[in-house]
């Protein structure tokens, strides 16, 4: 067994024994690629893609095109790569569609970090909850370049009809980091809160991602204040 095989053996070893316990990101990066780069050191590739996607979420969410822009990652290993972020988003969707949302707030914001972590462009998405704030289905509504989604609060509440919720939670990225709302952002918390409001469905939230930050219109008091003006203009 030549220096490579052995390292790799006791690589795997480790993870079969403990888990990714103890590992660095570069190792995490390095274990997967063995699987999709054979004979090879993988190593100073693993590190190249950290330094070059800042991070394990960069990698993981990188286009395949992108990742094959290297010339040691193939088509193979690049599916590889993306594979691991589609199962992680699948199996943590899974997760939060069985829970109450205003329980387990923490895997909510986990499942958006890691779907929308990092995108390039910005996407919208809205999660429909039952009467008992179970959450029944999350819904990708649009996807666009930076700072151009355009979302219609028509099709927001269609759904909601459809999937007969009590309430609705939407969300999106800011692909340049900032999670400070735009007044884009703004006008359309507004519209959809007074689209909804009319046919009983609540909007509790609409929670902007950038980086690895999130901010919350119902913490900062926004929706509350919407809910007021909504209400005055109705008197």
């Amino acid at each position: 067994m030549d220096d490579q095989s052995g390292h790799r053996k006791r690589t795997r070893e480790r993870f079969l024994k403990s888990g990714i316990t103890g590992f660095h990101d570069y190792e995490i990066v390095e274990l997967l690629l063995t699987y999709g780069i054979p004979r090879k050191d993988c190593k100073p590739l693993a590190k190249e893609l950290l330094n070059k996607y800042k991070s394990l979420t960069g990698v993981f969410s990188a286009p395949i095109h992108s990742l094959t822009e290297s010339r040691q990652i193939g088509e193979s290993a690049a599916v590889l790569i993306r594979l691991v972020q589609g199962i992680a988003e699948a199996l943590l969707k899974e997760k939060v569609l069985q829970m109450d949302y205003f329980n387990n707030f923490r895997a909510v914001s986990e499942y958006i970090r890691l779907s929308m972590g990092g995108l390039k462009h910005e996407e919208f998405k809205a999660a429909f909850l039952n009467s008992s704030n179970g959450v029944i289905a999350i819904e990708t509504l649009q996807q666009g370049i930076v700072n151009a989604a355009t979302v219609y609060p028509r099709q927001i509440i269609e759904l909601a009809l459809k999937r007969h919720a009590a309430s609705l939670i939407c969300f999106h990225n800011h692909p340049g980091g900032n999670p400070q709302p735009s007044p884009q952002d703004r006008s359309i918390t507004r519209d959809i809160l007074f689209a909804a409001r009319p046919l009983g469905i609540t909007l509790h939230d609409h929670l902007i991602l950038g980086g690895q930050n999130i901010y919350s219109f119902a913490s900062e008091g926004e929706i509350d204040a919407l809910i007021r003006k909504y209400e005055s203009l109705r008197a």
